[in-house]
This record gives C-alpha cells, structure tokens and sequence, in this order.
C-alpha cells in the first residue's frame, strides 16, 4: 500500500519486503518512503538506478552505512543532495 504511488509492485511479507524480478520501473518523481528505516533508503536507492524517484529521509542510512551516499556517487549513481 505504502508503495502504490511509486508504481511498482511490491509485496509486503513477514520478515520483510519482496520486490518481484522483471522489468517493473519505478513512476518518475514518485516518493519512496523510508520510514526512516535506513534499509529502505538503500532499496529505494537501487530502484532508483532505473528511474529518477525521491528517497524519503535519505540522511537515515548512516546509522549503517554513512558513506553510502557517496559510495554509490562513485559508483556512477547520480545522485542528488
């Protein structure tokens, strides 16, 4: 429910979230909610390898992962701050 407004499906399971394999882009400036979860945030950040979307509260990955906005940068992402 959370993610219909990104336009692809994604399944909501127990221990987590499945996002089915194929050829599901995301809408184009939709809103990816993290929830301030910093996992969230970092699929969200894959989704958006396909796609131009917005990460809600991005700063969160840095409970875990700090550099992973600039690693990702490096990696040839475009990201935007």
């Amino acid at each position: 429910e959370a993610y219909a407004g990104v336009g692809i499906e994604v399944e909501a399971r127990e221990d987590g979230l499945f996002v089915p394999a194929g050829k599901q882009r995301a809408r184009e400036g939709a809103m990816w909610r993290t929830f301030e979860d910093h996992r969230l945030a970092m699929v969200g950040a894959l989704l958006a390898l396909e796609g131009d979307i917005v990460i809600e509260h991005p700063w969160v990955v840095a409970k875990s992962y700090p550099n992973f906005w600039s690693d990702l940068r490096q990696a040839g992402a475009r990201v935007i701050d």
